[in-house]
């Protein structure tokens, strides 16, 4: 019985003149691997003729409806990027391209490496220091100090291969080295972390054996790869000691930020699973083979190559990490990782691999206090337009919010290390979740009342919207457990019609002013109208409001509320989302919505949010006026200075 993916070899004349010059020339592979436009293929009818000529790489494309789908959307060209095709129903993908050898001349420019599957053999640790050496001294994105700062406490398991004797090393203030992070799943309670009572007794030994199995695993990974020092947050960090869990929370940036590697559990789902048993295969998992496609690789020095892409069949096993709340934060600040997955171990930097969904860049993340001001990360990506710097945090939290805290008040301090890094880039103010040059947009977010209870997504729970115990602001998406999406998309522009007035944010912790908050209030400026006033509104508009706390959803005409609650309740104005049909021009406007918060009074001529409305304009050919009034014969919602109040919201 065959043990390995089939291959697919590339042979001249096999495949149609589109799929020979994707992997003959080196710009064409780079379109599909690098740029944002991805390689422009055929359209249906091309492609379906490719098809019938025999084109194994084209057949491939078509799967799945892909001719069907493009001809209903009328899509002009099959577009390829790394990761899918557009317009392509099959969920199945190809990962990125990759080379299998060093050696291969392609090497020095398809820089992804393939997957390993083994990582428990002598080859996979000299594959990964091999990588880890490129990375290191060949990766203009990656290249970084050979050093680093230690964390104020790290295991230090000895020079050996094999772990012999472990123990923890206090950091005296100014050591230098090389040291690898843990990101992994607790699961449950660890019977071994380091505590104020037992320090002094790790700080002398450490029994390998009574160690929780991924602890061990970490160990063997750190030993294997010849480093020394190894940061686990259960016995670098004091677990009865609050004060040292705030000091070292807030260094939780620059850990996994200078870690030399990070080492991602992604199989574990709890701290006793452990991520070095063997790998499964996709066979094993679907029924079904990935298949490998091996073509040449024409480099850009003349020199003959060979690419491989691997097409990975649709279905999953679950990937635990991936649900972690303190995960989405070690993941994206770490500049190396190893993942090891459910079916292989995959190398992860800024050159190879995929990045955090493609958000962040290396300049955003090596930004630190002695560089800020003079950074080019600063000169530049600092001042990248307000609205790309909210595409990437909407991202980030969309993502962050999906997943799962132990201790739901850990909702800021799971963060608290990225929103540092971004602040020290950006330059911004960090408002309880959000940034102050975004403030009216990022307060336009809508709470999903559930939580993912398994990996694969099979079963959620219902949670309480707004957990009784103080948390955050109305006005944060923090203030929730669920999944938090927000109004304003990537495809989507917004125009804002409320201005920000100031805010005022007490942190539990001074020193942590990102991190657990006391209390907080926002003051915005814009134009407002009583809920009671609804039914003066313009009939030709749609309506949709939903309530925060899940109770009501509202569409088009239902205007009429008879709660004693929302009676007393405030519609403020924030912006418009403007839908395009493609290019943000005027003659692809599709349709305009006006959108705002429903604001409840809350004493002390403060409000508390309660909920989000959209009202739909319908389309006008040629564009929209500047303003439309919502109520006529009110003063109404036009976002005209004259109509405008200040707004108080805690």
């Amino acid at each position: 019985m065959s043990t390995a993916p089939p291959v697919v070899e590339y042979s001249a004349g096999q495949y149609c003149s589109r799929c020979q010059v994707l992997f003959s020339e080196p710009d064409s592979f780079h379109r599909l691997a690098e740029s944002d436009e991805g390689y422009m293929h055929y359209d249906a009818d091309e492609l379906e003729a490719s098809c019938q000529r025999g084109c194994p790489f084209c057949q491939r494309l078509a799967e799945g409806g892909t001719i069907e789908i493009m001809r209903a959307r009328k899509a002009r060209h099959l577009v390829l990027d790394i990761g899918s095709w557009s317009f392509s129903g099959d969920p199945a993908d190809f990962r990125p391209g990759h080379v299998d050898c060093l050696r291969d001349p392609a090497a020095r420019e398809i820089l992804n490496r393939p997957r390993q599957k083994d990582p428990t053999s002598d080859s996979f640790y000299q594959t990964v220091q091999g990588w880890l050496h490129d990375c290191l001294h060949k990766h203009e994105d990656c290249v970084g100090e050979l050093s680093s700062d230690l964390p104020t406490r790290v295991l230090d398991v000895g020079d050996n291969e094999a772990p012999t004797t472990l123990r923890l090393h206090h950091n005296s203030g100014s050591e230098r080295g090389q040291y690898v992070a843990l990101s992994y799943c607790w699961g449950k309670a660890q019977s071994v972390v380091t505590t104020s009572q037992n320090v002094g007794e790790h700080l002398r030994n450490l029994s390998f054996d009574a160690l929780h199995q991924t602890v061990r695993d970490a160990v063997t990974v750190t030993c294997r790869l010849k480093f020394q020092y190894l940061w686990i947050d259960a016995l670098c960090i004091l677990q009865d000691d609050l004060q040292d869990k705030v000091k070292e929370i807030r260094s939780m940036e620059n850990i996994y930020k200078k870690a030399h590697l990070t080492i991602v559990a992604q199989r574990a789902s709890n701290v006793d699973e452990g991520f070095l048993g063997p790998c499964l295969s996709r066979k094993h998992e679907t029924g079904q083979w990935d298949v490998r496609y091996r073509f040449p690789y024409h480099c850009r020095d003349g020199r003959m190559g060979e690419v491989w892409l691997d097409r990975t069949i649709s279905g999953r096993l679950p990937q635990p990490l991936n649900y972690r709340g303190w995960a989405m934060q070690e993941g994206v600040l770490a500049p190396r990782a190893l993942h090891f997955e459910p079916w292989c171990v995959e190398w992860q930097c800024f050159r190879s691999g995929h990045r955090h969904k493609g958000v962040l860049s290396r300049e955003l993340l090596t930004v630190d206090d002695e560089t800020q001001g003079s950074h080019s990360a600063v000169r530049s990506e600092s001042r990248m337009q307000a609205a790309a710097r909210s595409d990437i945090w909407e991202t980030l939290v969309e993502d962050y919010s999906g997943r799962n805290l132990s201790i739901p008040e850990d909702k800021f301090l799971a963060v608290e290390g990225l929103a540092r890094q971004l602040n020290r880039t950006w330059g911004d103010t960090y408002l309880a979740g959000i940034w102050q040059s975004n403030v009216i947009r990022q307060l336009l977010w809508h709470f999903v009342p559930y939580r993912r209870l398994d990996a694969f997504d099979s079963q959620f729970a219902v949670v309480e919207a707004r957990p009784r115990r103080y948390r955050a602001p109305s006005w944060s998406w923090a203030s929730f457990d669920g999944h938090v999406f927000f109004l304003v998309g990537t495809c989507y522009s917004f125009i804002p019609k409320a201005d920000y007035v100031g805010a005022t944010i007490t942190p539990v912790f001074p020193k942590s002013p990102m991190g657990q908050i006391r209390d907080a209030e926002i003051s915005i400026s814009a134009a407002a109208i009583p809920c009671r006033d609804m039914g003066l509104a313009d009939p030709t508009w749609d309506w949709k409001w939903m309530l925060d706390d899940g109770s009501k959803e509202l569409d088009d005409g239902s205007k009429e509320l008879d709660e004693s609650q929302l009676s007393a309740a405030t519609l403020v104005f924030l912006g418009y989302i403007v839908y395009y049909a493609s290019g943000n021009s005027d003659d692809n406007l599709l349709n305009r919505e006006a959108t705002g918060l429903v604001l409840l009074p809350a004493g002390n001529n403060t409000f508390q949010r309660i909920g989000k409305f959209q009202i739909r304009q319908p389309t006008v050919r040629g564009g929209f006026e500047q303003d439309f009034v919502l109520f006529p014969g009110k003063s109404g919602v036009t976002g005209s200075e004259d109509n405008r109040q200040i707004f108080r919201i805690i």
